[in-house]
């Protein structure tokens, strides 16, 4: 047995093995920092490509409270489908030498309704239909004002004479799916569109009626599942002004012209629309 501050020829004393960033993170009293949060949270969750799901090692942690563009894969964001010529009707992309200041040939003889014109950022298939399900359905709402940062860009581009009396109103869920998925995906993309432009946020619009999901339904049965769906209510705040109207997905256009058709009884000015992917 050994005294204490003695020592024995037969026993090899070494210091310990230093600390490593995880250890020492452990073991500091003082509160962690950002940096050091950050190191745990990639630890315990990789960041991962929202399309293809690839983990992404190379990524700033960081990217966790600002989730585009590293929501997405360098490859995905390649494929991105963005629409850079479009329809000002309806926003169908357009192909190259096409003019954008023409409605394009599914706008021809087909009544617009109250939605005097459409931006949309990108084609809805690839990683640009991945992230818009992302935000819809993986509990993401945090995407959503991102992305809306991002809409409100191509706004600017597409739209110059936008008055900064618009109002932006986002599409409204009916309570009860909003309630099983714990917010409107449309008011999430709303509230960084709004900011990014400085214009007002509204919510003159409601869902007067639970309605069935659309897809796979045909564009005139659309039209007739939608027709009274929404209900907006006259007020001076509303009257004569103009509005930007906010959604994920423009399909067949048949929710954004029943919103803008409500609207319009209420009031409104002129109405255009601005969605993530058409």
């Amino acid at each position: 047995m050994l005294a204490f501050g003695m020592s024995s020829p037969d026993l090899e004393l070494s210091a310990p093995p230093p600390l490593g960033p995880l250890s020492l993170a452990l073991c500091d009293p003082s509160p962690p920092t950002e940096g050091v949060l950050d190191g745990l949270l990639s630890l315990l969750a990789p960041v991962a490509c929202l399309s293809c799901k690839a983990s992404l090692p190379e990524a700033d942690p960081s990217l966790r409270r600002a989730p585009w563009p590293g929501a997405l894969c360098a490859r995905c964001r390649q494929r991105v489908s963005w629409i850079d010529r479009a329809c000002l009707g309806c926003g169908r992309g357009r192909g190259p030498g096409l003019e954008s200041c023409r409605r394009c040939p599914s706008c021809v003889g087909r009544a617009r309704g109250r939605v005097a014109s459409t931006v949309a950022l990108w084609r809805y298939r690839g990683p640009g239909r991945a992230l818009v399900r992302r935000l819809k359905y993986a509990d993401l709402p945090a995407l959503g004002p991102a992305l809306g940062v991002e809409l409100a860009a191509r706004v600017r581009v597409v739209m110059p004479g936008l008055s900064a009396e618009t109002l932006v109103v986002p599409v409204p869920l009916h309570p009860f799916r909003r309630a099983v998925r714990g917010y409107n995906q449309a008011r999430q993309i709303a509230l960084g569109l709004s900011q990014a432009l400085d214009l007002e946020l509204a919510q003159p619009l409601r869902r007067a009626r639970y309605t069935r999901p659309l897809y796979g339904l045909a564009h005139r049965r659309r039209a007739g599942v939608l027709r009274g769906a929404f209900r907006a209510t006259p007020s001076p705040a509303l009257s004569g002004r103009p509005v930007l109207l906010v959604d994920d997905v423009r399909t067949s256009g048949a929710t954004l012209r029943a919103a803008a058709r409500a609207l319009h009884q209420a009031g409104a000015g002129q109405i255009q629309a601005a969605v993530l992917a058409r």
